[in-house]
């Protein structure tokens, strides 16, 4: 079985709905931290995403489309999501 770091890339990667700039992005972090062959946990994972890049850690954990998905999302969020993301928001 596959860490759930790869798994994780796998659908970042795969996923023809994200924007290449954002998996450039990624790219990048991974390169600049992780090139000196360091390992790359999910939680650095998670983390970057959750910071850096919020609009694909929740497609990742409130809207997986498949099984695959599904499980994947529920070992990345067992508990109920905060509030929508905030582009679903009005502007004040």
């Amino acid at each position: 079985m596959r860490s759930l770091t790869a798994q994780l890339l796998e659908i970042l990667y795969r996923d023809p709905n994200l924007r290449l700039a954002w998996k450039d992005a990624l790219s990048d972090w991974i390169l600049d931290g992780y090139a000196s062959g360091h390992a790359l946990s999910s939680l650095a994972l998670l983390g970057y995403l959750r910071t850096a890049q919020p609009e694909v850690f929740w497609r990742l954990t409130d809207n997986p489309p498949g099984q695959r998905r599904s499980s994947l999302a529920s070992r990345l969020a067992p508990h109920p999501s905060p509030s929508p993301p905030f582009w679903g928001r009005g502007r004040g």
